[in-house]
């Protein structure tokens, strides 16, 4: 993931010039408005009925404010991990108390906000950005022995390639029938998973 040249203006900026203790209520309001942004009911229903999180008046502050919601927002779109979002952050100038702030802020955040990116598209009956069978071959194995000589026509390996909407790079593996199966099977029970927890979601903002 790389990022815009204006990342290492804003990030120096906060560096040199913005107390600690500034910046982490930063941070803060960067992933409630992230919360907000991907579950505006939530907060509607919620018990201190906070509408929506305020933004900064501060134009600095702002300016910082939403460089790290646009960090958050491009690390979620693209899937990255936290330790990647925190190595570009870190590539792009933000060092030292600064840095180890973000990182506390965030990793608290983290899980929650990777769950609801996944969820979003499920809950406005989007597709969701997940991985695509986009290829499959498979061989047959022959059998020969002195008494008799035969042919299975099960296919026992299988070559699947996936590819992910966005993502340049996709995944082929190779996989036995047995182990296609329960792959399969994983993935139905994931999908049962997803399903539950989205529908305990829906149920919750009622």
């Amino acid at each position: 993931m790389e990022l815009p040249q204006q990342f290492a203006t804003v990030f120096r900026c906060c560096v040199e010039q913005l107390p600690a203790d500034r910046f982490r209520g930063l941070c803060e309001a960067a992933c409630l408005m992230l919360h907000y942004s991907s579950d505006r009911d939530w907060f509607k229903k919620s018990d201190n009925n906070e509408a929506a999180p305020a933004a900064p008046s501060d134009p600095l502050d702002k300016e910082i404010c939403s460089v790290l919601c646009a960090l958050l927002a491009e690390a979620l779109s693209r899937g990255v991990s936290l330790k990647v979002l925190l190595a570009c952050a870190e590539e792009r100038g933000l060092i030292g108390e600064h840095l180890s702030v973000l990182t506390d802020c965030v990793s608290s955040a983290w899980p929650s906000l990777e769950r609801r990116a996944l969820l979003a598209p499920l809950a406005t009956g989007q597709e969701a950005s997940l991985g695509h069978i986009v290829d499959t071959q498979w061989r047959l194995v022959y059998e020969t022995g002195a008494a008799n000589s035969g042919r299975s026509d099960e296919p026992v390996h299988y070559q699947l390639g996936l590819a992910t909407v966005g993502q340049p790079i996709g995944v082929r593996f190779v996989c036995t029938k047995h182990q296609l199966m329960d792959l399969l099977s994983q993935t139905r029970e994931a999908l049962r998973a997803v399903e539950s927890v989205a529908s305990g979601d829906a149920k919750s903002t009622r």
